[in-house]
């Protein structure tokens, strides 16, 4: 990775991981294209709070910091 480090909150690395695992177990390989995908910064610091699925409650992550 090149250019801004990538910082994520704790429970966004596990939502992270945890839709990298479904998408292997939906078609191998897929999950590790998805996190090259969403690893790939190009400018200054970035900060993941929350990797969410479209069927979780709507804002459950607003408090993150």
């Amino acid at each position: 990775m090149t250019g801004r480090p990538l910082r994520l909150h704790e429970a966004a690395d596990l939502e992270l991981n945890d839709a990298a695992d479904y998408y292997d177990r939906e078609s191998p390989g897929l999950g590790s294209t998805f996190l090259d995908e969403v690893y790939e910064v190009r400018d200054d610091a970035i900060r993941v709070l929350v990797v969410a699925h479209q069927r979780k409650r709507p804002y459950y992550w607003r408090g993150r910091r």
